[in-house]
């Protein structure tokens, strides 16, 4: 009796879900885009929830974003400046020779909404601003993925797993006034257009309509950010290897141009940025690159191959003509525009290699460093999934334990088997897979840890990248030299699926090299990530001839956006803007200081000074003029006299105030690296750098039932006990090379592994350091021979006890501040962190958060503002 309950129980499930599957087939365009309306809904949510925090008056980040809100509000108040005074202090900056789209598209914004509601500001619209522009480019990437994955199912999935990608979170998040947010919805319309251009058979209006259409949205893309550089990397990639697997013919040649030349009359018409006339523009790096695919494509469109060279593929030689044929035109071209085929080339080899460059600047800011592949903004935590916020909110745990890369699997699996697929009815399409694989794991696990030694040796295998860039480039025209005459197989090759090869690969070695790029990557990895997911569960289903393969890898995939949907709905809810410090501060300085008064700082709060302190300052974000970050991290943070500073001072007409922030402390290696390029002098050769590369490091006590023991160093008897100081951000090392027991201690050899500081009930002593050298492994205990105090100075120490090592140690409320012997005489240690009183330096305001530990980690801003006497300047020396 209970087995035919059982059965007809299973019967009445499977005519249920029988009965659903039919409903849905029947009414698909009212599921799918209901589907799509739900997706759309949770991703403007996600986005959305830390718009209280905002309170009307705050932006989420105090840089960039407080440049488009001046610039925006300036738009709508009808008073956008052609020469920005607030910048680059005395010249000022053309404001037209910038990506203006957001600033004019957010000021009409404001324009309009003020006719509804005259208490709306620009906050208001920068609240939603990101979010909306969001939507916008989810709705043409799901057009964009159905036209090319052929799936209306695999559209909404690969739209699921862009709309929940961490890559491109922070920059869709409410109160993120930039450039990326605009950028996407341009970005997408551009390449759906192209590609719906692209593979048109018929030449009608259609065909010319969409290339148009394309060529718009691209300069629309250019007018939001300089990313649009990577569309036209990708689609001029197509167009070569349409070339050379012999696809490119008229058509594809005419929507090619079309696109190009509208791109470029839309960047006539939209910015002086990339050039005053169309040769400027042509000329300019970002233009070569498609100038050069569409130079190409004409010789392989109109040239036809002799028969004398029969016995080479069709595609490579016309590609090789056209080579060459660039070449002589490249050598006249260089003669008018110097420098034009050797800077292109160089610039392209550069790219393979350091997709955002190899300049000390470009490398400088932390989004711009190659990612690891492990850890929360690594390759496996950037596209997977991420317990960090109901875990490590709840237990504390280490967040780079808790990611699971679903969706890395998936487009990384994904992506190997649509190449197979494209090439695998050439008898070498086994071999040329594998080179791809290679070439392909090379970007990806080249950084595979720093912090363990066995992955960091591992991903020594992969730090010849172009060596893998050769095998796969060599072994691609030893396939086309056995298959050329196999047309019907090249024929079949899908354009499409060529273009999203390319887009994934470009997009994968941009993100090999900063991590910022992750946002580049995230578009073709979702569509990637889409295919993967049909794929892998074909192939399961093939295997075990059942469906267990879909519902599994679709159920993973499914978990997976509801659970980062959920992830990002609370991190958002969580996300406080934090800059109330900053705009007391600012208040301050815009009702105390005149109108015409020039603040210095760290280039990093230049627009909020501009914005919210209304003053101008000598550098700000745009790093328009780099060497003045040079020059203020070398001759005034890391002055060492007033000699130095009035160097600094005057080179910029003497501005009024100096302002600095307890974040500048974790950043100074950043500002003495940059300061170190610095040539104000005039005396330093090509190659050479004023050696004054430093940084700070925290040591804390992280565990107080662990971090004090009983002291049996059999020194400082008189102390009982020793706090265990553990370094925050790593094992920092020495810089300075020293000599013990006649052996020499190399400074970037040997790291400060953690601080033991003696106590007792009524006292503590000098802080002891354990000392490591990462060669041998070798440990020994050294005291400082250096100790700083707050108001006072440095003053070296003669510890009879143990021996010393050359850095100072500061003690603050919450642990210990390691100085490197190197800075413990410059204006920064001594004005900022030591607080001293030196004359010609007025402190004229100072925030209530105290300057400890505690700030320095971001738990609080603590700000100081100095201005500038300079009488007492140029009558006192120094300060030491």
């Amino acid at each position: 009796m209970e087995e035919e309950i059982n059965l007809k129980t299973n019967e009445e499930i499977n005519i249920d879900l029988d009965k659903v599957i039919e409903f849905i087939k029947k009414h698909k365009s009212w599921f799918v885009y209901l589907t799509l309306s739900i997706i759309l809904l949770l991703a403007f949510g996600s986005r959305i929830q830390n718009v209280p925090h905002l309170e009307h008056k705050y932006l989420i980040s105090p840089d960039d974003p407080y440049l488009f809100y001046r610039l925006a509000q300036d738009v709508a108040d009808n008073k956008f400046p052609d020469n920005d005074t607030l910048r680059y202090y005395p010249n000022g900056i053309n404001s037209h020779d910038e990506n203006l789209g957001t600033v004019y598209v957010a000021g009409w914004a404001l324009k309009i909404a003020r006719m509804f509601n005259k208490d709306i500001n620009i906050v208001d619209i920068g609240s939603y601003y990101a979010p909306i522009c969001l939507i916008i480019g989810l709705i043409a990437f799901f057009f964009l993925s159905k036209e090319i994955l052929k799936d209306d199912y695999l559209a909404l999935l690969s739209t699921s797993f862009l709309a929940f990608s961490q890559a491109i979170f922070f920059r869709t998040m409410a109160g993120f006034l930039e450039k990326e947010p605009l950028f996407l919805p341009f970005m997408v319309l551009g390449i759906l257009f192209f590609v719906k251009a692209y593979e048109m058979n018929k030449r009608d209006w259609k065909l010319y309509l969409y290339a148009i259409l394309g060529g718009i949205f691209t300069g629309l893309s250019m007018w939001a950010s300089g990313l649009f550089f990577f569309t036209n990397m990708f689609i001029s990639g197509l167009i070569i290897a349409e070339i050379v697997l012999q696809k490119l013919n008229k058509n594809k040649l005419i929507v090619f141009s079309i696109w190009f030349f509208t791109l470029v009359g839309a960047t006539l018409l939209l910015t002086t940025k990339y050039g005053y006339n169309i040769i400027e523009i042509l000329g300019n790096m970002q233009y070569r690159i498609p100038l050069v695919a569409l130079f190409l494509s004409l010789i392989a469109v109109f040239i036809k191959k002799p028969k004398n060279f029969e016995k080479i593929p069709d595609g490579l030689f016309k590609l090789g003509a056209g080579i060459i044929a660039l070449t002589i035109v490249g050598i006249i071209a260089s003669i008018i525009i110097p420098g034009f085929l050797t800077d292109l080339i160089s610039f392209t080899i550069e790219r393979l290699e350091t997709p955002i460059g190899t300049t000390r600047f470009g490398q400088s800011v932390s989004e711009n460093q190659p990612p690891e592949f492990f850890g929360v903004r690594g390759w496996w935590g950037t596209f997977g999934i991420s317990f960090i916020s109901p875990v490590y909110l709840l237990t504390g745990a280490n967040a780079s334990l808790w990611t699971i890369g679903t969706i890395f699997l998936l487009f990384f699996i994904g992506g190997i088997i649509m190449f197979y697929r494209e090439v695998k009815d050439l008898k070498n399409a086994k071999l040329l897979t594998i080179a791809f694989v290679i070439f392909i794991c090379a970007l990806v696990f080249e950084n595979l840890s720093y912090s363990n030694r066995v992955l960091y040796n591992l991903s020594a295998l992969f730090k010849w990248q172009w060596l893998y860039y050769l095998i796969f480039g060599s072994t691609l025209i030893y396939v086309l030299f056995k298959e050329f005459r196999n047309k019907e197989v090249l024929d079949k090759m899908n354009s499409h699926n060529i273009l999203i090869l390319f887009w994934f690969m470009i997009s994968t070695i941009a993100a090999n090299g900063a991590i910022r790029l992750f946002f580049v990557l995230a578009f073709p990895a979702a569509i990637m990530a889409a295919y993967g997911t049909k794929a892998i569960s074909e192939v399961i289903d093939n295997k075990f001839k059942n469906n267990i393969g879909s519902l599994v890898i679709y159920g993973i995939a499914i978990f997976t956006i509801g659970f980062t949907c959920y992830n990002m709905w609370i991190s958002s809810a969580n996300s406080y803007p934090g800059l109330q410090s900053y705009y007391d501060a600012l208040e301050w300085v815009r009702e105390n200081t005149p109108k015409d008064a020039v603040f210095t700082h760290w280039w990093d709060y230049g627009y909020i000074v501009q914005t919210i302190g209304e003053r101008a300052t000598v550098v700000d974000p745009g790093n328009v003029y780099v060497e003045r970050d040079h020059d203020i991290g070398g001759y005034l943070f890391n002055a060492h006299n007033n000699s130095e500073t009035l160097m600094y001072l005057n080179a910029y007409k003497r501005p009024d105030y100096l302002f600095i922030i307890s974040e500048d402390v974790p950043k100074f290696y950043q500002i003495s690296r940059l300061g170190s390029l610095s040539n104000l002098t005039g005396n330093l050769k090509k190659g050479e750098t004023l050696n004054r590369e430093a940084y700070f490091s925290v040591f804390s006590l992280k565990d107080t039932n662990k971090g004090i023991i009983p002291n049996t160093l059999g020194a400082y008897s008189e102390f009982d006990k020793l706090y265990l100081l553990e370094a925050m951000n790593g094992w920092p090392e020495v810089l300075d090379d020293f000599t013990y027991g006649g052996a020499i201690y190399k400074g970037n050899e040997t790291r400060i592994m953690r601080i033991l500081l003696p106590f007792n009930s009524n006292n503590s002593g000098q802080p002891i350091a354990q000392i490591v050298n990462i060669k041998t492994g070798a440990t020994k205990l050294f005291t400082y021979k250096c100790i700083c105090e707050i108001g006072k100075g440095c003053y070296d120490l003669n510890s009879t006890e143990l021996p010393s090592f050359p850095a100072c140690a500061l003690t603050m409320k919450g642990g210990i501040l390691n100085i490197p012997y190197r800075t413990k005489d410059t204006l920064f240690v001594h004005l900022y962190l030591l607080d001293k009183k030196i004359p010609g330096y007025d402190l004229v305001y100072a925030s209530p958060t105290p300057l400890d530990i505690s700030s320095i980690l971001g738990y609080g801003s603590n700000i100081k503002i100095y201005k500038y006497n300079y009488s007492a300047i140029e009558q006192n020396k120094g300060w030491v």
